[in-house]
């Protein structure tokens, strides 16, 4: 009795991927988006907490949450979840230009390093957005472009 137990369960699949589709058992799911979630959460808690850095720190700070963010937003589109990918994309450009401002004469710009992540993931969520059909209202976020604006791709 107990043998044919164990041969139930281990015929229950725990993941399975199906093309660029990762299914997960709900419990597994939920813990890793769980974690990765956690631990991008801290890592903008940490960049928004970083009032007394300057220059290269807090523009490490910086980047660290956007990569937190952008592996969440992997994630998410390994399971599907293209309105969640998104949003985390979105956070993820957003906090990419936490960092410290240099003075460029005329304007104070983000470094350059982060103005180019900033592009990189608009350009993901431009990509995001095509690939589903209910994304595309989303795709003109106003803050998005207001600092796609600002940034002026003229500075990169």
């Amino acid at each position: 009795m107990k043998h044919s137990q164990a041969r139930t369960r281990l015929r229950c699949p725990v993941a399975r991927v199906q093309g660029e589709r990762l299914f997960l058992a709900p419990d597994l799911r939920n813990e890793i988006v769980g974690d990765l979630a956690r631990e991008a959460a801290a890592a903008a808690r940490s960049v928004a907490g970083a009032g007394a850095l300057f220059g290269e720190a807090a523009d490490r700070r910086a980047f660290a949450a956007s990569v937190a963010y952008e592996r969440l937003g992997e994630l998410y589109l390994c399971l599907g979840a293209r309105l969640e990918a998104f949003r985390a994309f979105r956070t993820a450009a957003l906090v990419a230009l936490d960092g410290e401002e240099y003075d460029h004469g005329v304007v104070s710009l983000p470094a350059r390093l982060l103005r180019i992540r900033f592009y990189r993931l608009l350009d993901r969520i431009s990509a995001c957005c095509a690939a589903d059909a209910r994304l595309r209202a989303l795709a003109d976020d106003p803050t998005l472009s207001a600092t796609a604006r600002r940034l002026g791709g003229r500075f990169l």
